[in-house]
């Protein structure tokens, strides 16, 4: 692997080794990846907020493209959105080209033949992800490399993430143990004749209430008590009541805004 940037080769979050070999095994010159995943993997775990739930735009949709040339990290593309102009501001990526200027996927992958053929790959073997390459993208892909070979490399990038580092495996561990805590504090809050949209909503605030314990570590002695049984829409036909053992406290005024969390009851201290 070629990289001309100590700077830029500290910043790469993937194992650049190691997908230079997955290529190689898969016979791939060139990557194009377009899934919101597998992007976000190479840009470090990057997602636009924007198009977190849902692609579609007008008539078309959001299509992310990342492209790798084999051995030549510093030569990565990275073609998002016209919304995303904002985050290029941010520099939350690394590659050396950042291109937030489309909005639609044919014209983002316009964009990426434009930067393969300055690479120098035009008849080079390219690998595509192609259950998450729609097809007016692909058909601009395949009009601009005719005589290419189109490789599928949805495998080499599955195998890619396999392999996970250490950071990545604390990771792992952290989640599943909040996964965990947050079952066993909603089974702990449920009651047999609750309703199950009302053990849907304790089952969220456990989630939530597990997911701010490590936040209120740090901020013990500045934070807002709140009250977690704001009824849902669809649960308000289930009474609720305040356990007489725990009368949530008014809410106290954060002398360090910097470090406010909130502060969420356990769903035992609530009796339902």
């Amino acid at each position: 692997m070629n990289i001309r940037s100590t700077d830029l080769a500290s910043t790469i979050p993937f194992d650049t080794k190691k997908l230079d070999d997955l290529l190689e095994q898969a016979g791939i010159d060139v990557l194009i990846v377009t899934s919101k995943h597998n992007v976000g993997y190479l840009l470090g775990g990057y997602r636009f907020f924007f198009f977190e739930t849902m692609d579609a735009i007008g008539l078309n949709r959001y299509l992310p493209v990342f492209i790798y040339a084999k051995g030549q990290a510093d030569r990565s593309v990275f073609i998002g959105n016209k919304l995303e102009s904002f985050e290029k501001q941010l520099n939350r990526f690394w590659t050396p080209v950042a291109e937030t200027s489309w909005m639609t996927g044919a014209d983002a992958m316009q964009s990426a033949v434009s930067h393969i053929k300055k690479m120098g790959v035009a008849f080079a073997r390219i690998g595509v992800e192609m259950p998450f390459l729609p097809l007016d993208a692909a058909n601009v892909l395949h009009s601009s490399f005719a005589d290419s070979k189109w490789v599928d490399a949805t495998v080499a990038l599955e195998r890619l993430r396999a392999r996970k580092s250490v950071a990545e495996l604390a990771l792992l561990k952290e989640a599943s143990e909040r996964v965990v805590a947050a079952m066993q504090a909603a089974f702990s809050a449920c009651r047999p004749w609750i309703p199950g949209q009302t053990i849907t909503a304790i089952s969220a605030i456990s989630a939530a209430w597990v997911c701010s314990v490590n936040r209120i570590q740090s901020s013990k002695n500045c934070c807002t008590k709140l009250n977690p049984f704001s009824r849902p829409r669809a649960s308000r036909s289930a009474p609720v009541r305040a356990a007489a053992t725990s009368t949530p406290r008014r809410s106290r005024r954060c002398t360090d805004r910097s470090s406010c969390r909130i502060l969420i009851f356990k769903p035992t201290e609530w009796a339902l």
